[in-house]
């Protein structure tokens, strides 16, 4: 598990740091539970052994912020306090580089849900998830439209979707498309609102941002409120990948008044 640091270890003479000791934490723990003090400990004697420099410093509070660090990039998830579960992969890019593209690319290496389709630039979120089994019973009804959430984060990571989920739910989401921006606020607003008006907001959910509706409706609304911000079809969004496929009885649905009506278009074009 830890043969490369073995063979060559990269930090040979460099102070102990909680990037690397999150490279290491990731390396030693992978797949277990561990307490902060083991974490601490044990990266410190691994470190030292093979011929970095630990000196005075806190390790509990160095190791602490470590686990920020490998939190924000979905490596572990806090259980109670002083005690983490890592991901069972452990192989992980150096941590000397903390742009939002290697964030973003350690992320999608070990979430344990898909994410059909990721598009935009920026530090913020907006993400549309369902469940499997909306999905494929909406397939079965020849439905298009099945339950959806839409909602938003401020981090660019998925850990806002981790939080909604407890151990009640029987299976990991399915999210379809997220939106990575500088106002995700904002259009999750309005694309509440909108849906809103169209009547698609599930009134008696537990939660308060699930819609009945479909990604073709999310992305047309989107490309009215937002123009530029959903690419043309092609590879990077081939929403005929992601939908249900529609029934051939099926008639096409007319848009609705608050998106074909200009003049509410104008007032709704907010970016």
């Amino acid at each position: 598990m830890v043969d490369d640091f073995d063979t060559q270890y990269p930090y040979v003479g460099v102070p102990l740091s909680p990037q690397i000791i999150a490279e290491i934490a990731v390396k030693l723990f992978a797949g277990t539970v561990a307490k902060i003090d083991d974490i601490a400990a044990k990266c410190a004697a691994f470190h030292e052994g093979h011929g970095g420099f630990v000196g005075p410093v806190d390790l509990d509070n160095e190791s602490m912020s470590a686990m920020k660090i490998l939190e924000s990039a979905c490596f572990t998830r806090s259980l109670t306090k002083g005690s983490y579960r890592f991901s069972r992969d452990d192989v992980v890019a150096p941590f000397d580089d903390h742009s939002l593209e290697a964030v973003q690319e350690l992320e999608s290496s070990v979430l344990p849900f898909p994410v059909e389709q990721q598009i935009g630039q920026g530090p913020e979120l907006v993400y549309f998830y369902t469940f499997p089994a909306y999905r494929e019973l909406a397939r079965l009804r020849n439905e298009g439209n099945f339950p959806i959430k839409i909602g938003m984060s401020t981090r660019p990571v998925f850990d806002r979707i981790f939080e909604q989920l407890g151990t009640s739910n029987p299976e990991w989401p399915v999210v379809l498309l997220a939106i990575r921006c500088d106002d995700a606020r904002r259009i999750e607003r309005v694309l509440h609102e909108l849906l809103d008006l169209q009547y698609s907001h599930i009134e008696r959910s537990p939660g308060n941002e699930w819609f009945l509706t479909s990604l073709e409706e999310i992305v047309s609304l989107l490309s009215s409120i937002a123009p530029g911000l959903i690419p043309p079809p092609g590879p990077v969004l081939d929403l005929a990948d992601l939908a249900p496929p529609a029934s051939d009885a099926e008639t096409p649905q007319s848009e609705p008044a608050a998106v074909n009506s200009s003049s509410e278009r104008q007032e709704l074009r907010l970016f």
